[in-house]
């Protein structure tokens, strides 16, 4: 394995649990705040990607691929703007897929899920370029919109990262009413 394909795998297996969710030891390790959200993927999200990058003060940007399939290509270090970042996005392809932005120090990053969902950790600096000056609001916000769309990639998000309480009511589909008399006893 060349050496970069081994800093590859060492940033991917360091933060991440798997291709949409951060390590818990990496995340405890620095007290990291995480705020999971919704965003489309856009240019107005990596622009805020990069702000975050600046608001800790670093001129460059790691970039890879969280997906297992990509586990051998290289770590694209860029430098802090949105275009070099859209540009190594656009080289991959059209088919979206789950992303990672980190800083070099690997003090903060942001998970890209190849749907609406974003995931971000680190200090206070590095988020509030993404979600607002109000982190606990946003991961309010984020909890409720996860218990309104139901939607099974959300719900998890909400649980990992404590924006909800596992196994809540909320997790569970809504029971409906069971068989009457007359169903039972024809079973």
């Amino acid at each position: 394995m060349d050496e970069q394909a081994m800093i590859t795998r060492d940033l991917v297996l360091r933060l991440c649990a798997n291709a949409t969710e951060f390590d818990q030891g990496w995340i405890e390790e620095d007290a990291k705040i995480v705020v999971p959200f919704t965003a489309p993927r856009d240019t107005a999200l990596i622009e805020r990607v990069v702000a975050a990058g600046r608001a800790l003060g670093v001129e460059r940007l790691l970039v890879c691929r969280t997906r297992a399939e990509f586990a051998y290509e290289p770590v694209t270090e860029v430098a802090a703007d949105a275009g070099s970042v859209v540009h190594v996005i656009r080289l991959w392809g059209e088919e979206p897929t789950d992303l990672l932005v980190a800083v070099e120090d690997f003090s903060a990053a942001v998970l890209v899920t190849a749907t609406t969902l974003t995931v971000a950790a680190g200090s206070w600096d590095f988020l509030r370029p993404l979600v607002g000056p109000d982190l606990e609001s946003a991961r309010t916000a984020f909890a409720e919109d996860a218990r309104k769309s139901r939607a099974p990639e959300l719900l998890r998000a909400a649980q990992v990262y404590n924006c909800l309480e596992p196994g809540a009511r909320h997790a569970r589909n809504p029971r409906g009413p069971g068989p009457d008399l007359a169903e039972r006893l024809s079973v």
